[in-house]
């Protein structure tokens, strides 16, 4: 589905081409040559006349319910080309090619440009979404304490939503915390000031899927750190883990970093499927986050304007959650 009429351009690859079985070390497939791993011709595109009418009507925050499965959602908004000096031109896949690292050749530098995601600004298809937060903590006495569990990317979302609590909205009731875990395992280490948040937003799958943690091995430690929070009363939301983009480690034929976008594919579905299975919140942030997904300046951290809807979106995500008592946030002990 898309927003408006209109030409699109249309890029895809191919990752990889030989599938894996569940139990398997993905990091054991190699994924294919960035340099030809495109399926479709230089400026393919086509041309939209007409749209779907449920994309046009306006979508309110109350009802982008993060606990749907993604199928049933509605996109929460849309990047768009907002240079109108200049027309479009197609995005292509930003990569870092093998032998690139700190090279000036020209092959390098193009491929790893930043000046293609430039032209871009995310628009939400609810117009609300950078003000309804104003008054939803001004009424309250107590403070409310985020926390974010994770490593480096959780530490680079904590600073964005530091930006919207304290510099945008001015909230002096809300706190916002890292909880830094590598791990699901480390969950169980985390538990003391884990009890000490009303929600703890958990994004676990970056340094897994760096060393290449096999699926069953990942679902069990997710689902043992789920239940051992729940146990002792934890309350917790999930966000989608990142991908990464096509860095020369992930790229490099074997891997020498296993953060390619399948595995944190599957990661993402496990992730999605223990939510389901024990009434947990699922964060959804793909609309904003999937067409940026190769825009990392660092090949990693996503710390530029998709960081900052993301943070934007999960703290909305909170406050509806807290609102409408899903899952209840809980007392600090």
């Amino acid at each position: 589905m898309v927003p408006s009429t209109g030409r699109y351009y249309i890029e895809i690859i191919g990752l990889l081409c030989n599938d894996f079985p569940f139990e398997k070390n993905p990091n054991s497939n190699c994924l294919e040559d960035a340099l030809n791993n495109h399926l479709t011709a230089p400026d393919t595109f086509i041309d939209v006349t007409i749209t779907s009418n449920t994309m046009l009507t306006k979508t309110t925050t109350k009802d982008l319910f993060s606990s749907l499965a993604s199928s049933a959602m509605p996109p929460v908004g849309f990047w768009k080309w907002n240079n109108s000096v200049t027309d479009p031109v197609p995005l292509t896949t930003r990569y870092q090619g093998q032998n690139c690292r700190k090279s000036r050749e020209k092959r390098c530098l193009d491929n790893a440009s930043m000046d293609r995601f430039k032209p871009y600004a995310f628009e939400w298809y609810d117009p609300e979404m950078n003000a309804v937060a104003d008054t939803l903590f001004t009424d309250f006495n107590e403070t409310f304490h985020l926390c974010i569990a994770g490593y480096s990317h959780s530490r680079a979302l904590v600073d964005q939503l530091h930006s919207w609590v304290v510099d945008r909205f001015n909230f002096t009731n809300l706190k916002v915390h890292i909880l830094q875990s590598k791990y699901p395992k480390e969950m169980k280490t985390e538990i003391v000031r884990a009890a000490n948040c009303n929600i703890s937003i958990v994004g676990l799958g970056q340094h897994p899927a760096s060393a290449g943690q096999s699926f069953p091995k990942y679902y069990d430690e997710l689902q043992d750190g789920i239940l051992f929070w729940k146990e002792l009363g934890v309350k917790m939301a999930f966000r989608k883990i990142h991908y990464n983009p096509l860095g020369d480690i992930i790229a490099q034929c074997p891997p020498q970093d296993g953060r390619s976008p399948v595995l944190i594919d599957g990661y993402n579905e496990i992730i999605r499927s223990l939510a389901r299975k024990n009434n947990i919140t699922f964060i959804d942030t793909g609309s904003v986050m999937d067409p940026m997904w190769d825009s990392a300046s660092d090949w990693c951290h996503y710390k530029g304007l998709e960081g900052r809807m993301e943070a934007l979106y999960i703290l909305q995500e909170v406050f509806r959650m807290n609102k409408n008592n899903i899952q209840g946030w809980q007392e600090p002990y």
